[in-house]
């Protein structure tokens, strides 16, 4: 067997329209010895091609028009109903994901979108005509796909059994039929969804493999990286000043939308790139395994009236105006009023006495400040208010060595506001190539839908992996769950990876990123 289609997936949907987070979404023993067999041992170790719908639940139970997002805030359609992660395959290298484009190259209205999509295929829409079903959306008239059927017109999508949708499928003449073209029966011309487009690829790759046989099943997954076509070029979408998706071209030089992957699947490009192009070139294939946020030591800072009664000071752990010991190689968050911004310096009152804000390793948000203390900290820092001089105090450097393994991340995500915490990643690789990553998130939050999250690589590249305003719903409570990321394809493995989390609604819901990973497969 070279090539699988897989055109299936798993609904994840309450009856409520609502579903939850995955809880420990990783494929089982048996299904990571089966699927990591297939892709080492078959086509004499060149490995089988998994190639996968990527799902038709964009609009599931719709919010606002045919997707959702926030009804008379965001765009009808922009923002997808559903995410794929909840089926296990996607969050893997294993397999390419597929995506469905109607006719004119643009996003069947179906189509799932996730950050692990590989390329796109084409599957139409609902292929209706008005003559046969009146008073329907515009997208039920435009074309489907025409395909093979069951023989005759006793089998399959033009028997009996199924009203027809349009004159080609109307084999029992009910008002028009049978179609010159199709007197027999034996075609359809209403197939679609993603279960359409990814048998689309398969046959585009099949062609691809008769040409050019040595190519392993992670050549053909670079070949279609370097060829597939960039279609939809004007299609982004911004909320909250953040991208959540566009065309992006990484450091590494590859295009990627969150909505296509890198691009419509193109035959003829993915032959003349493959007719230069060496098999098995890519090096060994590796998983360089989970590296883990650290834990931060979060302090409630408070504001009070100082006891003369002159002004306002910070108080920490009861304390006003405590000078504090900072300990080298942990990372301190500083929970704050918002009126009272913290913020850092290495002169005493900062920019009240004529000093300037330290921001080295300090990250800052609506009521967050967390600062990373390295060897390269100046031994002695200052705490003030932003706003309001005299608050603050002293903050001494210690660097004594003992760094707590215990403990979370526990960073607090204030309404409206992005948090960001970095992981340091360090392998020994021989080409320093990213294939995949894969993303676990430990988060705490009443409203997830408020969420969205975006990566930035070591490079500087930053991509959305989790849009807000989904139909999910139910705190995850801390239960971790995987995602599978494509987009960042070919940049350099070692570096800071860093989480940017966000909550897009101004409420008293705040939530907390308990910890998060990565794991990085490539070579």
């Amino acid at each position: 067997m070279d090539i699988f289609n897989m055109s299936y997936g798993s609904g994840n949907y309450n009856s409520d329209g609502t579903f939850e987070f995955p809880v420990q979404n990783v494929l089982s023993e048996f299904f990571t010895a089966a699927i990591t067999n297939g892709v080492n041992n078959l086509r004499d170790g060149k490995g089988g091609i998994y190639i996968k719908s990527l799902g038709n639940s964009f609009g599931s139970y719709s919010t606002n028009g045919y997707g959702c997002g926030e009804s008379g805030v965001d765009d009808e359609g922009a923002l997808g109903c559903s995410i794929r992660f909840h089926d296990r395959l996607h969050t893997t290298p294993y397999i390419m994901g597929v995506g469905a484009l109607k006719a004119t190259g643009i996003k069947s209205s179906y189509s799932s979108t996730d950050p692990s999509i590989w390329v796109s295929g084409p599957a139409g829409e609902f292929g209706r005509d008005e003559e046969y079903q009146g008073g329907l959306v515009d997208r039920a008239y435009e074309p489907a796909m025409i395909t093979t059927d069951q023989s005759g017109c006793e089998a399959g999508y033009v028997s009996y059994y199924y009203y027809p949708r349009n004159a080609f499928n109307d084999c029992w003449d009910y008002i028009d039929g049978p179609h010159p073209e199709n007197l027999l029966g034996d075609y359809t011309s209403t197939f679609n969804g993603t279960s359409s487009a990814a048998p689309a690829v398969a046959g585009g790759v099949a062609v691809l493999l008769e040409a050019y046989p040595s190519l392993t099943w992670r050549d053909v997954k670079h070949v279609i990286a370097n060829s597939a076509r960039r279609n939809d070029p004007d299609r982004s979408y911004s909320r909250g000043g953040l991208l959540q998706y566009d065309w992006i071209t990484n450091a590494a030089g590859y295009d990627f939308h969150y909505w296509y992957g890198f691009g419509a699947y193109d035959l003829g490009a993915a032959m003349e790139f493959s007719s230069t192009y060496t098999p098995d070139s890519l090096g060994t294939f590796t998983e360089y395994g989970w590296e883990e946020s650290e834990p931060i030591q979060t302090i409630q800072v408070y504001v009070e009236g100082d006891e003369y009664g002159s002004g306002d000071v910070y108080v920490i752990d009861g304390e006003q105006k405590k000078t504090l010991t900072l300990e080298v190689g942990t990372t301190y968050s500083f929970n704050h009023p918002v009126a009272h911004p913290f913020r850092f310096s290495a002169t005493n009152d900062g920019i009240h006495r004529g000093g300037v804000e330290y921001t080295e390793g300090v990250t800052k948000s609506s009521g967050v400040t967390s600062i990373a203390i390295t060897e390269n900290t100046p031994t002695t820092l200052y705490y003030y208010c932003s706003v309001h001089s005299g608050m603050g105090s002293a903050a001494s450097i210690n660097n004594s060595g003992s760094v707590s393994e215990e403990g979370n991340l526990n960073l607090l995500i204030p309404s409206l506001s992005s948090v960001e915490n970095s992981i340091s990643y360090s392998k020994e690789t021989s080409g320093d190539f990213v294939e995949f990553i894969q993303i676990k998130i430990y988060l705490d939050k009443d409203v997830p839908r408020d969420i969205g999250m975006h990566l930035i690589s070591p490079q500087g590249t930053e991509m959305s992996i989790l849009h807000p305003f989904s139909n999910v719903a139910g705190n995850p409570e801390g239960q971790w769950f995987i995602m599978g990321v494509s987009g960042f394809y070919g940049e350099k493995i070692n570096g800071d990876w860093t989480l940017k989390v966000t909550d897009y609604t101004d409420n008293d819901d705040e939530g907390t990123l308990i910890d998060w990973g990565i794991n990085i497969y490539g070579h």
